[in-house]
């Protein structure tokens, strides 16, 4: 499966920043963290229903979708919190 512009988005995951709540959403669509290791990793179609969703009535951007970092980088923020 791909989405436009031709890049596969079956293996992408992604964040969501609530700008309204200031924190990235959790898993299960359920309470905010400021936390990237806490934050939900959800699929591109997720996250862009849960975007546009949000965005909808909104005159201005109430949650934006990011692409979750690699795992391997979450790991290093938490070994190395003040870098």
């Amino acid at each position: 499966m791909t989405r436009q512009g031709g890049e596969a988005s079956l293996n992408k995951r992604y964040l969501i920043w609530s700008n309204g709540h200031r924190g990235w959403w959790k898993g299960n669509r359920h309470g905010y963290t400021t936390l990237t290791h806490r934050a939900g990793q959800f699929s591109f179609e997720e996250a862009t229903e849960i975007v546009t969703n949000a965005n909808r009535y909104s005159d201005k951007v109430e949650e934006v979708m990011v692409e979750a970092p690699p795992r391997e980088q979450i790991d290093l923020d938490l070994a190395y919190p003040d870098r």
